[in-house]
């Protein structure tokens, strides 16, 4: 007996090709949905670090503030500003150098109210700023209207950004100086925790620090999810990236950090493996079931007529032998 080949009927093919073409759109909705949710995730990690990032920032800061303050209630000081002399300069630059020592900054210097300094911690360095006045410097112009300065300056040799503090000193009610530090920001590295990217910018958007980062970014597309979120996607070192950007207006800086989104294709191939690979396996056991139920069919068929062959025979053969006896 030969095999019989059978093929899907029209119907049959049209029910298979919605149901796959079903399975694709959930499939593809699924990988959607998959990457919406994981960047959503992301988002919230990445703001959460943002802002203990930003807080540890300003906590750094606050740790520096201080100083400036502490120079404006000391008496050496102020006999410094109000009697200038080489003995007491150098009495105020060993008073400074230890404050410095002690609290880690990058220099303390006090200016007279012309900007030129009258004593710095690190006078012991050549080519040191001591001597050049300071009388443009914005931090030092507001420190002599009575407001605590702060201004970033690019300077050294290579350039490199720090911060200037400054406040104002008196003596009986009469400005006579000012009290100021600086700190490049290379200082502010410790105290971030290392992981993802940041950066932080000045006002002009000119690069002021970098953590883990080149400058400047790729461009960055913008993507709004499910829930309204609105994020920028980067592509950096071969991987997907998450913008997080931040403007500190008190001290004018932005600040970006960036989130490592490479997780969220993974994610998509999954969530789509799964529903496609459960569709197509729901099709595959339901084509096996049709099939072994066409040949339960078919068995039952061919008992049936295989039964209803024997019966014809024997009534043939009963046929014949009642014959036969007539003849005889």
């Amino acid at each position: 007996m030969k095999a019989e080949a059978r093929v899907l009927s029209p119907r049959a093919l049209l029910a298979l090709a919605a149901w796959l073409g079903l399975v694709f759109l959930l499939a593809w909705q699924g990988a959607r949905y998959a990457g919406d949710w994981t960047l959503e995730r992301l988002h919230r990690q990445g703001t959460d670090r943002l802002l203990a990032n930003i807080s540890q920032l300003r906590a750094a800061l606050e740790q520096y503030r201080y100083l400036p303050f502490i120079l404006t209630q000391s008496a050496e000081v102020r006999a410094l500003l109000q009697l200038p002399g080489s003995e007491r300069a150098e009495q105020v630059n060993r008073y400074l150098e230890q404050i410095n020592l002690i609290a880690g900054s990058g220099a303390l210097l006090v200016l007279g109210p012309d900007g030129i300094p009258r004593a710095s911690s690190n006078w012991r360095e050549q080519g040191e700023a001591l001597g050049r006045s300071q009388a443009q410097r914005r931090y030092f112009r507001q420190a002599l209207a009575g407001e605590e300065g702060r201004q970033f300056i690019y300077e050294g040799n290579p350039l490199r950004p720090v911060l200037y503090l400054s406040a104002p000193i008196y003596d009986r009610q009469s400005l006579v100086g000012v009290a100021a530090m600086r700190i490049e920001l290379e200082q502010l590295r410790e105290h971030l925790p290392l992981g993802d990217p940041f950066v932080i910018t000045d006002a002009q958007g000119e690069l002021l620090f970098a953590l883990s980062a080149d400058w400047p970014l790729p461009e960055a597309r913008a993507l709004r999810l499910r829930d309204g979120t609105h994020i920028r996607l980067l592509s950096r070192d071969g991987r997907r990236w998450m913008l997080q950007q931040v403007r500190l207006d008190d001290l004018g800086w932005g600040v970006s950090q960036l989130t490592d989104a490479s997780g969220v294709l993974p994610n998509q191939t999954i969530a789509a493996g799964s529903i496609g690979g459960s569709g197509v396996a729901l099709a595959l056991l339901t084509l096996f079931l049709r099939e072994a139920r066409q040949k339960r069919r078919l068995q039952r068929d061919r008992l049936l007529e295989q039964a209803l062959s024997e019966e014809r025979q024997r009534d043939m053969i009963s046929t014949a032998e009642v014959g036969l006896i007539n003849v005889d």
